[in-house]
């Protein structure tokens, strides 16, 4: 994927989720942890689906340009959305700004 969008710059890869794979994701990540969607949303209400989408991809422990890739994103936009999520949404203010402090305060839901 990642060799794809070097060489077709502006194209959307083939790999690209569209939202009833995205819901098809989430769902069997929540069937893989019973009701762990569910409590992620509710101990983080903030979440929206595009940021539990992007958390189940990362618990999934797909790679970051991976996850760029599929959302038709830079990696650099995907951090941010990750810090955003850190630091707003979850409000983890400890830590080092890494997935992993994000997935360690997921794990705990």
């Amino acid at each position: 994927m990642v060799s794809y969008r070097k060489e077709h710059p502006g194209k959307n890869p083939i790999e690209t989720f569209d939202i009833t794979e995205r819901t098809q994701l989430v769902s069997e990540v929540n069937v893989l942890i019973p009701g762990y969607v569910e409590r992620l949303s509710e101990r983080y209400p903030a979440l929206d689906d595009t940021d539990i989408f992007i958390l189940c991809l990362c618990l999934a422990g797909m790679p970051i340009p991976h996850i760029a890739c599929v959302m038709d994103r830079t990696r650099d936009n995907v951090y941010k959305r990750l810090r955003a999520v850190r630091k707003e949404k979850m409000k983890i203010t400890s830590g080092d700004n890494s997935v992993n402090e994000i997935l360690n305060a997921c794990k705990q839901v």
